[in-house]
């Protein structure tokens, strides 16, 4: 009785240990994926021009510095 409940316990800090070594890698993948936004970017469609700042729009819509 004494060895089933060893044995057992032993599987439950197996499972806690493989779960803890899972989050770690999956952390680290993520860490890898997560980076600059802008280098992420993907527009799908008609050719539009993204812009920065609010300032920048205007002066382009305005035309001023034209």
């Amino acid at each position: 009785m004494w060895h089933e409940a060893r044995r057992s316990e032993k599987k439950v800090h197996d499972m806690m240990d493989a779960a803890r070594k899972r989050a770690q890698r999956r952390a680290v993948y993520l860490a890898k994926r997560r980076g600059d936004p802008q280098q992420s970017i993907q527009v799908v469609g008609s050719r539009s021009r993204a812009y920065r700042d609010d300032a920048l729009y205007q002066a382009t819509e305005d035309q001023q510095g034209l």
